[in-house]
């Protein structure tokens, strides 16, 4: 019974967190991400980050396509929580690196990471 607790307790507290809205930032980066003529945000990682967080974790995600050096300095700055990119030495200096890939199919060369600004 406590551990269901602590599993309730736990996921309780992570969507608290992200309960108004998880906001991402993109590069304008085809077929993974794009604004399209519609000025929507489209593409893979567009679809993956709403299956993964929207429709499974039931948090609201707002996703915003810049150019990659703008997309960088606005998750540094703390006006979006993530972007998903290879991690380095200078983005881990300012943001958590998850430890788990996502997957698409049997497609290992679509590996994507999510890495997620640290609250100060």
């Amino acid at each position: 019974m406590k551990k269901i607790f602590n599993f309730f307790f736990i996921f309780f507290l992570i969507t608290a967190t992200y309960a108004q809205e998880f906001k991402v930032v993109l590069a304008d980066y085809k077929p993974y991400s794009w604004m399209s003529k519609n000025k929507i945000a489209t593409g893979i990682e567009i679809d993956i980050l709403k299956e993964a967080i929207e429709k499974r974790m039931g948090i609201p995600v707002s996703i915003k396509i810049q150019p990659w050096k703008r997309a960088q300095e606005s998750v540094k700055a703390g006006i979006f929580d993530a972007f998903i990119a290879v991690p380095n030495p200078k983005r881990k200096s300012y943001t958590k690196i998850n430890t788990e890939f996502l997957l698409i199919g049997e497609f290992p060369f679509l590996q994507m990471q999510i890495i997620l600004k640290l609250k100060k």
